[in-house]
């Protein structure tokens, strides 16, 4: 039985790996399996499609994403926060993705709400409006009221979308790990681990739970944000019933209000933001017009909080040093900076320190009305992919934070200006260094990490010795691009093995053709011809590998 589930699982990955592989050559992409010498995946007869040249690599690639579906759109959306992978036009296109996806029967939405949590729909709410609030890839959302009279959303996933999501997954990963070794710029499987892992936190709505209850308790003092509350006796991983917010989204609010409201917002918003980065260390992954609705009353409200950035104590002071010293003119405190958050290492300092003087040069003496924040941040993330360098994935969360911000701001007040508002909490990060009772946290952190390490030297030093006593040392020595080489080496064996296989055949062949013996097909020895077709089968398909690779 499970042997037969293992068959039909493998059958649904290589049906699906194979409309994967189709659309990317629908869409002009076979060249990339022949770049990364995979074109043996491509399926033998299929006849390489180029699309118009008048349609731009960026627009195509958007098209593969949307025509593979939710999962793919999900993996281009992430993408598209990734300026330090991708190139501008790229991020901006990406950033046109939209899973437009059908609602679910709320026959079949009843039915995995009353599994999830146990009872009936009618012992468990009050009413519940059959028609979605809002659709998404993974779930969709309906109003409805329990029987208190409260009013509540209920955020419930869609049936069987996460075997849908595993399947395509495992499918990026297989695909991921073949390009591995022949992609230098980024780590494809690192890339493709990074965003499974998001979808899976994104899958249990728990988390999210968990994250708007955290919000909650960090902005208890901020009468002007609200967040929703989560009754947790109503969800559960894959249902989720929050409380219902009255009010309109940020840009639909924002066209009919006053210069003096719009410029109110814009400041309350950055604000808030500000105190997620360098305040509590925990903010919200998504910050665009759509997960921000304005109250009746004026006060912002905070929506979706399945991705959050999480920033580690050094990190939020590395980021508020890395900000001062762009603006003080400060190469080397830059760098420090830049080498605290895990940016950059030793080898990169050289080059990396003309370039960030010249950055540097290019904001010195500017107003604060004159810096744009998007702009260093985008010459900051063309550094790091000139030189390849990796941003750990928060960091790169906090910079498309950042950089949205910063636009949905001046959408609001063209005047607005985020330096000018984060420049106090910074301020007031580094003043906090000071302060006895964080220099003492620190302190006994460090200390206990150090004396950890020197009461471990004797025994690390003990069993090094042992080892070279006893003649067991072994240095390990890692030979970069090996790998790539054993590949070429590996299909060239292969193709020669083919070439000896078709030449026997074809010896051996022509030797039977002498003789009489056995039985005859046409006046000809049946095993011959036999031999003389095998031959021309492997013959043929050893050429068109070869034409297909373009190596020849």
């Amino acid at each position: 039985m499970a042997s037969g589930l293992a068959i039909a699982r493998r059958y649904r990955h290589l049906r699906r790996f194979r409309h994967v592989v189709e659309v990317l050559l629908k869409h002009g992409f076979g060249y990339i399996f022949e770049h990364l010498e995979l074109g043996h995946l491509i399926p033998v007869g299929k006849r390489r499609e180029y699309p118009d040249k008048g349609i731009p690599v960026a627009v195509r690639f958007r098209l593969v994403l949307e025509e593979l579906g939710p999962t793919f759109i999900k993996l281009g959306q992430v993408l598209s926060t990734r300026p330090d992978i991708l190139p501008r036009h790229f991020i901006e296109e990406l950033e046109k993705l939209q899973a437009d996806v059908p609602s679910t029967p709320f026959s079949e939405i009843k039915v995995e709400i009353e599994r999830e949590l146990g009872a009936s729909l009618a012992e468990l709410f009050a009413q519940v409006d059959e028609v979605p609030l809002a659709t998404a890839s993974i779930g969709q959302v309906h109003r409805a009221r329990l029987h208190d009279g409260q009013e509540v959303v209920i955020k419930v996933q869609r049936p069987g979308v996460a075997g849908v999501i595993k399947t395509d997954t495992e499918i990026m990963m297989g695909l991921a790990r073949l390009a591995e070794d022949r992609v230098f710029s980024f780590s494809p499987v690192e890339l493709v681990d990074e965003f499974r892992r998001a979808m899976q936190r994104e899958l249990d709505y728990t988390r999210e739970g968990q994250n708007i209850d955290r919000f909650r308790r960090n902005f208890l003092h901020r009468p002007e944000v609200q967040i929703p509350q989560v009754y947790w006796s109503h969800s559960s991983q894959r249902v989720l019933t929050m409380e219902y917010i009255e009010g309109k989204k940020l840009t639909e609010f924002a066209e009919a209000a006053s210069k003096e409201v719009r410029k109110r917002l814009a400041v309350q918003g950055a604000r808030a933001f500000m105190q997620q980065v360098l305040v509590d260390g925990f903010f919200h992954g998504d910050p665009h017009p759509g997960n921000i609705l304005v109250k009746p009353d004026g006060k912002l409200a905070l929506l979706d909080f399945g991705v959050v950035g999480r920033l580690r104590e050094e990190t939020m002071d590395a980021i508020a040093g890395l900000f001062l010293a762009v603006l003080e003119r400060d190469e080397d405190q830059v760098v420090a900076s830049l080498e605290r958050l895990g940016v950059v290492g030793e080898g990169h300092i050289p080059g990396l320190r003309e370039e960030i003087s010249e950055l540097v040069d290019r904001n010195y003496g500017k107003s604060l009305e004159e810096i744009r924040v998007a702009e260093i941040i985008q010459d900051i993330l063309n550094l790091t992919r000139r030189y390849g360098l990796h941003l750990p994935g928060n960091f790169v969360l906090l910079v498309k934070g950042l950089i949205t911000l910063e636009g949905v701001g001046r959408f609001l007040d063209p005047e607005f200006n985020v330096v000018e508002i984060a420049r106090p909490f910074a301020k007031e990060l580094l003043r906090r260094q000071m302060r006895p009772e964080y220099i003492l946290r620190r302190w006994r952190r460090e200390w206990g990490k150090y004396l950890s390490m020197l009461l471990g030297l004797p025994r690390g030093l003990d069993r090094f010795l042992r080892k070279a006593s006893a003649e067991q040392l072994a240095i390990r020595f890692k030979h970069e691009g090996l790998e790539r080489l054993m590949v070429r080496i590996d299909i060239a064996s292969n193709r020669i093995a083919f070439g000896m296989i078709t030449a026997a055949l074809i010896i051996g062949s022509s030797l039977i053709m002498l003789t009489d013996r056995g039985p005859q097909l046409w006046g000809f020895p049946a095993i011959g011809l036999l031999g003389f077709c095998l031959a021309g089968i492997v013959g043929i398909w050893l050429m068109l590998s070869i034409l297909r690779s373009g190596r020849f």
